[in-house]
């Protein structure tokens, strides 16, 4: 049994590995393949070919600091929310006492649990008559509760 098993855990784990090697080759003959096409459509001389690469290699590289510098950014404006979320915890915590500290911990902990089921802006949009995000959660325990 423990023998089947380490032969199914080995034959996976070789098989995910050739297949993430082969997505890599498809990815590039992919990319390669565009450039073909558009040399081949546009009837491109052989140093145009080449200038189209270096201008999309260029905009790549340009694009890809772009990317980078917007999720420096990102991560900063959520570091900088949740330092103001901290700190305005800490603010109201001076103001109550230890029970209703306590008791407010209890409340922010259910309400962790219930996130699902929040009725603010993921209700049914009856305008449009679509459903919006997590609306199935809320109508699934609503008929279990039925059921039950």
């Amino acid at each position: 049994m423990k023998t089947r098993l380490l032969v199914v855990v080995a034959m996976t784990m070789i098989s995910t590995a050739i297949f993430a090697q082969k997505s890599n080759d498809d990815s590039r003959k992919t990319k390669s393949r565009g450039y073909d096409r558009m040399k081949r459509e546009l009837a491109l001389s052989d140093e145009q070919y080449a200038s189209v690469k270096d201008i999309d290699s260029k905009y790549s590289k340009k694009r890809n600091d772009e990317l980078a510098k917007f999720d420096k950014r990102r991560l900063e404006e959520r570091e900088t929310m949740r330092s103001l979320q901290l700190e305005r915890q800490r603010e109201m915590r001076k103001v109550f006492t230890p029970e209703q500290n306590k008791k407010w911990d209890d409340l922010r902990a259910s309400h962790k649990n219930d996130h699902r089921f929040h009725e603010g802006r993921h209700r049914h949009d009856s305008r449009h008559g679509k459903f919006r995000k997590g609306d199935h959660r809320k109508r699934n325990a609503e008929r279990r509760a039925h059921k039950g």
